[in-house]
C-alpha cells in the first residue's frame, strides 16, 4: 500500500478534492437559485483547487485550512457564475447555500482525512504483523573449520604441489 504522502496518493487526493469541491460549489450555487457556469469555465477552478490541495497534501489537513480552500473555491465558482451569467445580486438563499456547502464539505473532507490516515495506520500495522509472522527463523550454517589442514614444516605453503611427490 502506498503512503498517504506518496506522490500517487497526493495526486489522487488532489483530483478527488478538486472535483468534489467544485461540484459542491456549483450545486450550492444552483440551490441558491443561481445559474451554473458552463462546464468548460469550471475546469480552471477545479485545477486551481486541485493544485492547492496537491501542494498542501504532504501532511494532514487542519479544519481551518480546509475551510479556507473550500471557501475560496466557493467564492471562485460564485464569482465565475455571476460574471458569466449576469446574476448580479446576492440573496440570503445564495449566501446560506454557499455557507452550508462550505461547512458541510469541510466536515466531510475532515472526516475523510481522518479515515484515510486511520486506514493507513491500520494497514501498516496489519502488514507489519503479517511480515513478522511470515519471517522464517534464522538457522545457523555449520562453521567451516580450516585448522585441520596439515602443512609440512619444512616447505613454505606456496610450494605445496597439487600432484606428485613432495617438493621438499
Amino acid at each position: 500500500m502506498i503512503a498517504p504522502t506518496a506522490p500517487l496518493a497526493r495526486g489522487l487526493r488532489a483530483t478527488a478534492v478538486g472535483s468534489a469541491v467544485t461540484a459542491v460549489a456549483v450545486g450550492a450555487h444552483v440551490v441558491g437559485h443561481g445559474t451554473p457556469p458552463p462546464l468548460v469555465a469550471l475546469v480552471p477552478v477545479a485545477l486551481a483547487v486541485g493544485a492547492i490541495v496537491l501542494i498542501f497534501s504532504g501532511s494532514r489537513w487542519s479544519a481551518p485550512a480546509l475551510l479556507a480552500v473550500i471557501g475560496a473555491a466557493q467564492l471562485a465558482v460564485h464569482g465565475l457564475s455571476v460574471y458569466l451569467t449576469g446574476h448580479e445580486h446576492v440573496t440570503a438563499a445564495m449566501l446560506a447555500a454557499h455557507l452550508v456547502a462550505t461547512t458541510g464539505t469541510a466536515a466531510a473532507l475532515a472526516y475523510g482525512e481522518t479515515l484515510w490516515w486511520r486506514l493507513w495506520r491500520w494497514v501498516t500495522r496489519a502488514l507489519t504483523v503479517l511480515e513478522d509472522a511470515a519471517a522464517l527463523p534464522a538457522t545457523r550454517l555449520p562453521r567451516l573449520d580450516l585448522t585441520d589442514r596439515v602443512v609440512p614444516v619444512g616447505c613454505p605453503p606456496r610450494v605445496l604441489p597439487r600432484r606428485g611427490p613432495p617438493a621438499c
